[in-house]
């Protein structure tokens, strides 16, 4: 049963189905593993990025609770926007975890702050820093938001790629 909300209203008949919106979005891959199983045709791009043991453990938690959204959005395509906001979540608790590692004598409750002290003790240069003020940008607007968002899955896709080379970045060496 479709609904007037623009994707796939779960019911007791369709819960075990896979969307059709993600069914659609499958040609978009061209994953030999799509074509073998008939499954989630993103779930090697999904599965490939990993966060390395030196991230705390919390954050690779958190990590993984993203991932296995995404996992399931082949079942209800809106799973891929939980991820995403799942993953703003997994890049605030490591600049959190950063900070508190760093020991500078500085700390704030606010991530935008908590950027800025990484950057000012030279674990973020410019460029990096830029890319986290941008996360948290689109944590505020997730978190605060005036309609639904339904993200496509090379986005979220690729903001889970970037985010755990940084957070991967910021816990080397540490």
């Amino acid at each position: 049963m479709d609904s007037n909300y623009g994707f796939k209203t779960i019911t007791l008949e369709n819960w075990d189905q896979p969307d059709k919106v993600s069914v659609k979005m499958a040609p978009l891959s061209r994953s030999a593993f799509a074509e073998e199983s008939k499954g989630n045709p993103f779930l090697e791009y999904i599965l490939r990025p990993y966060l390395k043991e030196d991230v705390p453990y919390e954050i690779r938690r958190l990590f993984e609770v993203a991932r296995g959204a995404m996992v399931y959005s082949y079942f209800f395509y809106p799973l891929f926007t939980i991820a995403l906001e799942q993953l703003f979540r997994v890049g605030e608790s490591a600049i959190k975890a950063k900070v508190a590692l760093c020991n500078t004598g500085k700390s704030s409750r606010h991530l935008v702050r908590q950027i800025e002290i990484l950057q000012e003790a030279g674990v973020l240069d410019e460029p990096t820093a830029f890319r986290w003020q941008q996360l948290r940008t689109l944590r505020n607007i997730a978190s605060h938001p005036e309609n639904q968002s339904i993200y496509p899955p090379g986005q979220v896709i690729g903001v889970m790629e970037k985010l755990v080379d940084d957070v991967n970045k910021l816990f080397t060496h540490t």
